[in-house]
């Protein structure tokens, strides 16, 4: 699903800034195997969330083994990563 927004430039500041970590954790759940598969992304802010990634089972899980977990965590750890590198915090 692709949504496009205009902003104004009230959101001028905000938005370079949320869209490194919000890209990176889209990336990283793309290329890991065993992750769920990327639904949206979105940068615009809404409510208390300044971007979102919404990743969405592929199918029912009653139990997740040790490479789905550990996927999961390094799509984390994905965004923060981003943070340090790109933005320099």
């Amino acid at each position: 699903m692709m949504v496009t927004l205009c902003t104004g430039s009230h959101l001028g500041n905000i938005l370079p800034i949320r869209a490194w970590p919000d890209s990176w954790y889209a990336v990283i759940g793309k290329m890991l195997p065993k992750c769920d598969p990327v639904h949206k992304v979105t940068i615009i802010p809404r409510g208390r969330a300044l971007g979102v990634t919404m990743s969405l089972p592929a199918a029912d899980r009653y139990s997740y083994d040790k490479e789905f977990m550990l996927s999961q965590i390094s799509m984390l750890f994905g965004g923060r990563i981003a943070e340090e590198v790109f933005m320099n915090q």
